[in-house]
């Protein structure tokens, strides 16, 4: 992914090219459209901020961006079972609720250990508000979206967050990459066997 983006509406019949996405970077780590906003939220992988296009007119047009995404130490260390004086891995993602909320994740991982915190960004103060539960939701993380969880559907949690392992190879088709963490026991497990079979067919 360059420096620019192509789309294209109902009824065009062909594409179109924005002009240059971001000024300070090459490929975009992430591409998330809200439906309920009619934005698009890009993150540059050299960049910690998240620049944001509005599609809602004829003509999209960049809508300034969310400020760098900081998570303070204390809430880093708040629990749970990584070492904080040792090295971890670390990456921001985004992600978008079904009400349309715009989600900021921070991803940590030691030694096959996650930990997760998520902050509901907050347009007008530019803040992020810790999420500590998702509710009936559970975040798709690597696709950038909730969904809603049916309680009528086996093997897939609320409150959870689906992934895949961040320092192995996301191309491979194994199911034993894909994980679920579970927010109220801050707890990961893999996803079973079943659920990748019948929710992602060809694992």
């Amino acid at each position: 992914m360059h420096d620019r983006m192509v789309y294209t509406r109902k009824g065009d019949g062909r594409w179109r090219r924005t002009t240059s996405l971001f000024p300070a970077a090459r490929v975009a780590q992430q591409i998330i459209h809200n439906s309920k906003d009619h934005k698009v939220y890009i993150a540059p992988d050299i960049s910690l901020r998240v620049f944001v296009w509005d599609f809602s007119d004829d003509i999209p047009r960049q809508n300034g961006y969310i400020l760098p995404f900081y998570v303070g130490r204390d809430a880093l260390v708040d629990g749970g079972t990584i070492d904080w004086g040792r090295g971890y891995y670390f990456r921001r993602m985004i992600a978008t609720s079904v009400s349309g909320q715009v989600l900021l994740v921070a991803c940590m991982e030691q030694d096959s250990i996650w930990e997760f915190r998520i902050y509901a960004y907050d347009p007008l103060t530019k803040t992020g508000e810790r999420v500590n539960d998702l509710g009936d939701e559970a975040l798709i993380l690597d696709m950038g979206f909730t969904v809603v969880v049916a309680k009528d559907i086996p093997g897939i949690k609320r409150n959870s967050i689906y992934f895949s392992g961040f320092n192995i190879d996301h191309q491979s088709k194994d199911p034993e990459h894909i994980f679920v963490y579970d927010l109220h026991t801050r707890t990961t497990e893999r996803l079973p066997q079943w659920v990748v079979s019948s929710v992602l067919p060809g694992y």
